[in-house]
């Protein structure tokens, strides 16, 4: 009995202890609960569903994709783009460089120093005014419609396939020059063409040794001309110099006698003819 009684004593002693614990506990949590109802929210939802706080999380990444994944695809269009601006700006330099194209470095040159190529850059600035001028006065001697003429005329080589002589006889056919023209031109020509030889030795004194000699073995060689045999020739058999003199010396004798003995046949009937 006394077991027993002291058992209930201990129960309600422990009973006596909780009752204040849990209600700390309450007040604890109602005082979290007015600061931020949020988080009691988001709590009790995970501790009753912990899969929908997992979806909640994937939601949260997938809108997260999905809102950068108009600034990554903008940023994909922008590169492109970025890339053909930057190819206009080149392009654009280039022509502002008067006669830029035309001054370069040859084809197959390998291991262009900074150095060489500022020596370039040099002989841009120095000769491309010159090179565009030329190019300026060779165009302001052809009318408005043989530009329009030239314009087609290449065109139309494109689409045919008509390259070198061929295309250049029909592109001088529809620009139909008058003779003044084509003789302005032809000065003009002859300006650019000793302009352009004075440009490519001075890109070629550029270069090194090394670069000069490998661009010489890089250059196809040059087929010699075949000459076409002489028919009358190759029907003639080498003859003997000396029979051909001894032969020529021979007739020029025979012809003497006969004409010796033409003149005197003459005479001698003359003679004849007095008496």
């Amino acid at each position: 009995m006394k077991r027993f009684v002291s058992a209930l004593v201990v129960l309600g002693l422990s009973l006596a202890l909780a009752f204040p614990l849990a209600a700390q506990d309450k007040d604890a949590a109602k005082k979290d609960a007015a600061k931020d109802p949020a988080k009691v929210g988001d709590k009790s939802d995970a501790a009753k569903d912990p899969a929908k706080t997992d979806a909640v999380k994937k939601d949260a990444k997938t809108d997260a994709v999905k809102k950068d994944a108009p600034k990554t695809d903008a940023a994909k269009k922008d590169a492109p783009a970025d890339k053909k601006a930057e190819k206009k700006a080149n392009k654009a330099a280039a022509k502002g460089k008067a006669g830029a194209g035309q001054i370069a470095f040859p084809k197959g040159v390998e291991g262009i120093t900074d150095e060489q190529q500022a020596k370039l850059e040099q002989l841009r600035e120095k000769y491309g005014p010159a090179l565009k001028a030329l190019q300026q006065k060779n165009a302001a001697l052809l009318t408005d419609e043989q530009k329009k003429a030239r314009a087609e005329s290449q065109k139309k080589n494109k689409t045919e396939g008509k390259k070198g002589k061929e295309a250049q006889a029909a592109v001088e056919a529809a620009l139909n020059l008058s003779a003044d023209q084509k003789d302005k031109m032809a000065a003009v020509k002859k300006e650019q063409a000793a302009l352009n030889k004075e440009v490519q030795a001075a890109i070629l004194s550029i270069l090194t040794d090394d670069q000069k000699a490998k661009l010489a073995a890089a250059k196809p060689a040059k087929k010699p001309a075949e000459k076409k045999p002489d028919a009358a020739k190759t029907d003639k058999k080498p003859t003997d110099k000396k029979a051909e003199a001894a032969k020529d010396a021979k007739a020029a004798d025979e012809k003497a006698v006969k004409e010796a003995k033409d003149a005197a046949a003459k005479k001698a009937a003359e003679d004849k003819k007095d008496k």
